[in-house]
């Protein structure tokens, strides 16, 4: 029975500095007052001045609250943690150490530590150092709590711009494919020239010119938005006439 209750006791004293070490580790400063409320005068019997140098030597950065604040202290006083001694005892000296953050809450608190020594001095100090035995247990270390925030991945759709109202809308119009035969019962007399052909009508005037392409019996009108092709030995014409596809029967005179 009694084995167990020990090494109970044993289980919640390391989970107590467990946590508490996980929480001191998150900050940064130790923040040390010139004047303890106990003591007439700054820094009496050195007090103060002990106080920093220990928490210096277990890797904090101390500071006396009359010191200058460091820029990212300033920015964020949580990283800083204000140390408090309490003082009590009449024939034996006792001291805690209160450690709060900057909500003014106590994340830290030691076991009292204590001295019957008979000098002021020399008791505060051994006092002080029995109370920092608990201090040394929690192995500090900083580590830097990331308050960055999380950036979001927002996946944006393409805007589709919305006409205005009273915007005039401008729509291609669709080309329409209806075709048109025409026939044409007179005669085109041929002028060869060096790129193709001209078409004469009856009193030898031009009216079409056709020029070569890269295919046989297929030429492009000059002119007009049309081709001149031989199809089943006869010729014919297309072109559009107010995007209606028009196809025109031509009888060549060569």
């Amino acid at each position: 029975m009694l084995k167990k209750s020990y090494f109970l006791g044993i289980s919640l004293f390391l989970l107590f500095f467990s946590a508490y070490a996980q929480n001191i580790n998150e900050y940064k400063y130790i923040i040390v007052p010139k004047k303890y409320d106990f003591l007439e005068s700054q820094n009496q019997y050195q007090l103060n001045g002990l106080t920093k140098f220990l928490f210096k030597k277990e890797g904090f950065i101390t500071l006396f609250d009359t010191d200058t604040t460091p820029l990212d202290l300033k920015n964020n006083p949580c990283l800083g943690l204000s140390v408090n001694l309490k003082e009590s005892g009449f024939t034996v000296m006792y001291i805690e150490i209160f450690l709060r953050n900057c909500r003014g809450k106590i994340v830290f608190k030691s076991k009292k530590g204590k001295s019957k020594n008979k000098d002021y001095k020399s008791e505060y100090h051994e006092a002080l150092r029995m109370a920092f035995k608990d201090v040394k247990a929690l192995h500090y270390k900083y580590i830097a709590k990331n308050t960055a925030p999380k950036s979001k991945v927002v996946e944006t759709k393409p805007k589709v711009a919305k006409p205005k109202k009273n915007a005039i809308v401008v729509k291609d119009k669709p080309i329409k494919k209806q075709e048109v035969i025409l026939k044409n019962k007179s005669f085109l007399s041929v002028k060869l020239i060096p790129n193709g052909f001209q078409l004469l009508n009856n009193t030898m005037q031009i009216k079409y010119t056709a020029l070569k392409t890269s295919q046989s019996n297929i030429y492009l009108l000059k002119g007009l938005h049309g081709i001149l092709y031989k199809k089943n030995d006869a010729w014919y014409m297309d072109f559009y006439d107010k995007d209606i596809l028009k196809t025109k029967k031509v009888n060549l005179k060569f």
